[in-house]
Formats: C-alpha cells, structure tokens, sequence
C-alpha cells in the first residue's frame, strides 16, 4: 500500500509548510519558487521541563555544532 502526501506549494513562510516529525525531531517543509526549504528542530533543544536554562551564550552556530558534533 502506497502513501502520498499531498500540500500546496510554494509556501512562503514556515507556518505555511508541511510539519514531519516523531515527536523529538521535527521538519517543517516549505518553499517558493525555485527554492525548497527544511526547518528542522529537536525537542530538547527547546523542552525546558528538565530545568534547563539557556544562557546568553545560546546561539544558532553552538547548536549547529552540537548537532552536527563537531568541536566548539
């Protein structure tokens, strides 16, 4: 049995886009004209329930790092 998902394109913001995810990891599909964008997320980055704080020292490029692990 074959699956098919089917949503408007282009999407121009990312609330626009098609969510994917399992419940951790998470994509939002979106796009316009020639360009097709992936906005991905974890939720431990953002869950805060284990009484993380994030500091001032919090940044995109840190996290890209982490996710990526390679070395700060």
């Amino acid at each position: 049995m074959s699956k098919k998902l089917n949503f408007k394109f282009p999407n121009e913001s990312p609330h626009e886009g098609i969510p994917l995810g399992n419940g951790n990891f998470g994509v939002l599909i979106w796009g316009c004209d020639n360009r097709f964008h992936l906005t991905i997320n974890l939720q431990n980055y953002w869950n805060h329930r284990g009484k993380i704080v994030w500091g001032k020292n919090a940044s995109y490029e840190k996290a890209c790092k982490v996710i990526l692990n390679t070395p700060a």
